[in-house]
C-alpha cells in the first residue's frame, strides 16, 4: 500500500483524501461491545451479551463496568500518556555510592583513593582485622597504598535474613557520625574516609537499585489516580490534594539516601520522615497511603511529576497540554521576521518566543 501511494503521488494521481461515510448508529451488540472495550479494555463475555435488554445496553451493567478495577485501570492508563510518570531511566543517586564487585567481593571503586591512598586500590581477599575502635586495619602494600580484608555483612536489599556479602573493610564501615563530624549519610561522608555505607550498607547503592525507587515514584502517580475512582473522589483531588503512597524502596531512599542525590537533588523531602511507615527495602509490594501535608498540590508535586519535568517551564508546558488542551502554537499565519525585538533576553516580549512565553513565565 506505502509503495502504491508513493508511486500515485509522484505519478501525478489525486488520492481521495475524503473521510468515509458514517456508519451509523450501533446495535445494540455492537454498542457493547465499544463499551467494554472502552471500559475496561476487554470484549463482553456471554452473561453480558445475555444482560442485554431489547437490544439495549442496560444502565446497571455500565454502572458495573465504572465500578469495576478494570475500568480504573484505563484511567491510569490515559493519566500515564497525560504526566508521563515513568522517570525508571534516571540515576537517583551519585556514582559514589554506587556498589561494584570485584572477585565477588563489594566495594565502591570511587573511594579507593579515600580509603586505601590509591585509586583502584581494591581490598585483600582475606578477612579483615579490626582495631579497638572497631575500624579495619589497613595494611601497607609497599606502593604507598594500603589494603584492608573484606568482612560480612547482611545488605539491606536481601529478603534472606540470613543472606551476607563480602564487602571491603572500609566501604562497610556503620557509623553515623565520622571522627571529623562528618554526617556519613551526607554528601560530604563520600569523602570522608572514616564513613562508609553504614549498617546494611543503607546508604549505598548496586547497579539495580534505582528502577526500584523510580518504579516506585511512578507507581504512586498511578495509585493516586487509581484510589480517586475506586474511592468516587473529586477529580480536583488529584491536582490539589495531600495524599500519597510509599512502598519499601521509597520509604528507604527517603530516610538514608536522600541526601546522595544523582543528578536531581530533593532539597525538601516530599514526605515527613515522621510520617513514613516503617517499610524495609524489600517491602516493594507493601504499599501504605500517607499525608504529604500542606505543601503539596496533588500530582504536580509528586516526585515522579516534578522528576519528569525538571524546570518550571518544562512543567507548565506539559500542564497547559494535558489538563487545559491548550499546546503552544504559533500564531495564524506563521512567526513575523525578526526584528530588534528578536535581540531582548526577555522571552516574554523577544519577538518568535513571546507567544508562549508571555504565558509559560510568569
Amino acid at each position: 500500500m506505502i509503495a502504491w501511494f508513493v508511486a500515485s503521488v509522484f505519478a501525478g494521481d489525486v488520492v481521495d483524501a475524503t473521510c468515509p461515510a458514517d456508519a451509523g448508529w450501533l446495535d445494540g451488540h455492537q454498542h457493547l461491545r465499544a463499551l467494554s472495550l472502552d471500559l475496561r479494555g476487554v470484549v463482553p463475555s456471554p452473561e453480558d451479551e445475555a444482560r442485554l435488554v431489547d437490544g439495549e445496553v442496560p444502565e446497571d451493567l455500565v454502572d458495573e463496568w465504572l465500578d469495576s478495577p478494570e475500568f480504573a485501570q484505563r484511567v491510569v492508563r490515559h493519566h500515564r500518556s497525560l504526566l508521563w510518570n515513568n522517570v525508571s531511566n534516571l540515576t537517583l543517586l551519585t556514582n559514589n555510592a554506587y556498589l561494584s564487585s570485584v572477585n565477588g567481593i563489594y566495594w565502591r571503586r570511587n573511594l579507593a583513593d579515600e580509603y586505601r591512598g590509591k585509586s583502584e586500590q581494591h581490598c585483600g581477599d582475606f578477612p579483615a582485622t579490626l582495631d579497638v575502635n572497631g575500624r579495619p586495619v589497613g595494611i601497607p602494600t609497599g606502593d604507598g597504598g594500603v589494603e584492608e580484608g573484606w568482612v560480612e555483612v547482611h545488605p539491606y536489599w536481601d529478603p534472606d535474613p540470613d543472606g551476607v556479602v563480602k564487602i571491603c573493610g572500609f566501604d562497610a564501615q556503620t557509623a553515623e557520625t565520622s571522627p571529623l563530624g562528618t554526617d556519613c549519610s551526607s554528601l560530604q561522608g563520600l569523602s570522608d574516609p572514616y564513613c562508609g555505607c553504614g549498617p546494611e550498607l543503607r546508604t549505598c547503592a548496586i547497579s539495580s537499585y534505582h528502577r526500584e525507587v523510580a518504579y516506585g515514584f511512578g507507581e504512586d502517580v498511578d495509585r493516586r489516580v487509581a484510589s480517586m475512582i475506586e474511592q468516587d473522589r473529586s477529580y480536583l483531588d488529584l491536582l490539589t490534594g495531600t495524599r500519597g503512597f510509599v512502598n519499601g524502596p521509597m520509604v528507604h531512599f527517603y530516610k538514608y539516601q536522600s541526601e546522595m542525590p544523582g543528578g536531581a537533588r530533593f532539597v525538601e523531602l516530599p514526605v515527613d520522615a515522621d510520617v513514613l511507615p516503617d517499610l524495609a527495602f524489600t517491602d516493594s509490594d507493601t504499599w501504605v497511603e500517607v499525608d504529604l501535608g500542606p505543601q503539596h498540590a496533588g500530582v504536580l508535586t509528586s516526585p515522579a511529576w516534578l522528576l519528569r519535568f525538571q524546570t518550571n517551564r518544562a512543567r507548565a508546558n506539559r500542564f497547559y497540554n494535558s489538563f487545559l488542551c491548550q499546546p503552544f502554537q504559533p500564531p495564524d499565519g506563521g512567526i513575523p521576521e525578526a526584528a530588534d525585538g528578536s535581540l531582548t533576553l526577555d522571552l516574554t516580549t523577544r519577538d518568535g518566543c513571546k507567544y508562549c512565553h508571555a504565558l509559560l513565565e510568569p
